[in-house]
């Protein structure tokens, strides 16, 4: 094998990789905050105290949908400055890439768990574009909102995005 090839791939492994370990953490530690302040709310509602337990959910609410907005952000950022690395090219606005990609033969619509990757899209600009300050939903171009349920579950599916990222390159190469 080559020292191209073996650069080629090394590059490949790289680019069609969305890192989430650390925003993992942060979601782990944030549930199991959510956890204690709800198992502690009820202890404190069974001995007739009601305001601090409430206040304390609320917040436990509001950290969840704060973290997995900053998940969803990341996994997206991350998954733009990887096609960009593969494409060779810094493009953000979803109207080029599909041109760009159609120029090369390219149809994005077909590649790989596409849809997956433009729901993230959407809502990540939902949540750039909105003001979060105490929000705990946002409501995306497509029209669904999207609360920490929502949030948790298109988090799940961000093992997804390699798989985008990996066909694309796929594809890339193929033309290359």
């Amino acid at each position: 094998m080559e020292l191209s090839q073996l650069t080629r791939i090394s590059f490949g492994m790289r680019v069609t990789r969305i890192e989430r370990q650390e925003i993992d953490r942060l979601i782990n530690l944030a549930d199991e905050f959510s956890r204690t302040t709800k198992t502690s709310a009820l202890a404190s509602f069974e001995n007739g105290e009601f305001t601090r337990p409430l206040s304390g959910l609320i917040e436990a609410a509001k950290t969840n949908f704060c973290l997995y907005c900053l998940a969803i952000i990341n996994c997206y950022a991350l998954l733009e400055n990887n096609r960009n690395e593969i494409l060779g090219s810094n493009i953000s606005k979803k109207e080029r890439l599909d041109s760009f990609l159609e120029k090369k033969g390219i149809l994005h619509h077909k590649v790989r768990c596409y849809k997956t990757m433009d729901e993230f899209r959407q809502v990540n600009n939902a949540i750039k574009h909105s003001r979060l300050s105490g929000a705990t939903s946002v409501v995306a171009t497509n029209g669904k909102t999207y609360g920490t349920k929502q949030m948790k579950a298109l988090y799940k599916k961000s093992i997804h995005l390699d798989s985008y990222l990996a066909d694309l390159f796929r594809r890339i190469e193929r033309i290359s």
